[in-house]
């Protein structure tokens, strides 16, 4: 197999688990199994993924940012078959990638869910591929995704502080007990 053809099919991969299609209903499900013991965590999950969903929106449409090299004309979901009703949608910018704000915001918050030191380890490792392959597919430059990493890991503290102030558990991710 071509080099080329297993990152382009990475880079869907990475294009699927950032897309709105997938992260909103994951979103949703785990914060309404969540809701009997965390009431407060849950709706401060889903509020401030809804805000940070608006501020990408916002700073899209706002903020003037040269699009990347070949934006997204040639996405890696082509070549899987796969369509999603956002890949009709366009911005007028690609500042910040709303998949880098996702992928960061739901990675967070699915290693609450699964408190443990692999799923952080693979939460930053998956973070940090899919981070590349956006930029690989030529869907965003690196300070898209910079931008949209910086924008999904605040909504998430803002999630977390919430949630603190509360008194329930904070949805960021913890040590083990008795891990170094």
């Amino acid at each position: 197999m071509h080099s080329g053809v297993w990152l382009d099919r990475l880079g869907a991969i990475a294009e699927i688990f950032g897309s709105m299609e997938l992260a909103a209903p994951v979103l949703l499900i785990v914060a309404a199994v969540r809701w009997r013991r965390a009431p407060w965590q849950s709706l401060a999950l889903l509020v401030s993924f809804a805000l940070a969903t608006a501020l990408e929106l916002t700073l899209k449409y706002t903020l003037v940012h040269q699009p990347p090299p070949e934006l997204a004309s040639n996405s890696p979901l082509a070549d899987l078959a796969v369509s999603f009703p956002s890949a009709g949608f366009t911005t007028p910018n690609a500042f910040p990638s709303g998949h880098a704000v996702r992928t960061v915001f739901l990675v967070l918050f699915l290693a609450t869910v699964l408190p443990h030191r692999l799923v952080y380890a693979g939460a930053a490792v998956w973070v940090a591929l899919s981070a590349l392959m956006l930029v690989y597919t030529h869907a965003h430059w690196p300070s898209d995704v910079a931008g949209g990493a910086v924008l999904g890991w605040a909504a998430f503290s803002l999630a977390d502080l919430v949630s603190r102030e509360a008194g329930e558990e904070s949805p960021a991710p913890r040590s083990e007990p008795g891990a170094a």
